[in-house]
């Protein structure tokens, strides 16, 4: 069953770069004019969190985003970008049994359990435009998917150690568990905000949600579900001209 699971993602991921790639294509024909190009730098901050059949089942993180982008307008009102970005995935409070067998020593004294997986995404979208407030302020939707490689999670764990004037105690430790979790994921990603042209620099202000569609967990035990990598951010980004 699982074989069908990820065949379909990459079918969505496959169809929705081929659809992209249609619009784009028919909308230069027909406009007849010279393409755009820009190329960037985004940044800005993401809030994570592990989901369950795409509910939340973990508290938000905060994890910086920042990378490289580069952006192909064939109309005032169509265009396409692709970016590479550095972010960050998991949530806290998560139920260490997803990690941890129960017979885990680890488990002794554990407070909270945080999960951050350190990813490149490889985000590719369709945009929108939107009427122009002004000439210079156009605001625009995307959608999109993305393949995100996670190269690394750690695991911080937060154990309780006493009590001193009736204040607790805590101790950190930080684990690698990378091998609990799956090298590749894709997601379904919407996207609306608005750029400022000032030529030849573009400035961009856009909020996102990214829908996780694969199962993050490789530990595969009775208390360990299947769960998926969900966000919803804000990025910023400075584009140039060429």
């Amino acid at each position: 069953m699982k074989i069908f699971s990820y065949a379909k993602k990459l079918l969505f991921l496959f169809i929705s770069i081929v659809l992209i790639n249609s619009l784009i294509i028919q909308a230069q024909s027909e406009s007849g004019l010279g393409m755009d190009l820009k190329v960037g730098v985004r940044a800005g901050y993401a809030f994570p969190v592990l989901t369950i059949d795409y509910q939340p089942y973990t508290n938000h993180l905060a994890a910086p985003v920042a990378g490289a982008y580069v952006q192909l307008n064939v109309m005032s009102w169509l265009g396409a970008s692709f970016d590479v970005l550095y972010t960050q995935y998991g949530g806290n409070q998560i139920n260490p049994l997803w990690i941890y067998s129960p017979e885990s020593a680890a488990l002794d004294n554990l407070q909270n359990s945080k999960l951050v997986i350190h990813s490149l995404e490889f985000p590719l979208a369709v945009r929108l435009g939107l009427p122009n407030w002004t000439e210079s302020v156009s605001p625009f939707i995307s959608l999109g998917g993305s393949m995100a490689i996670f190269m690394q999670a750690r695991i911080k764990n937060y154990y309780l150690d006493g009590t001193y004037s009736f204040q607790p105690i805590y101790s950190e430790a930080t684990e690698l568990v990378t091998s609990a979790i799956n090298n590749f994921d894709f997601a379904f990603i919407p996207a609306m905000g608005v750029e400022f042209n000032s030529s030849p620099l573009s400035f961009t202000l856009e909020l996102y949600y990214r829908l996780g569609l694969s199962d993050v967990n490789n530990y595969k035990t009775f208390y360990s579900p299947d769960f998926g990598a969900n966000a919803f951010g804000i990025k910023i980004g400075i584009g140039l001209g060429l």
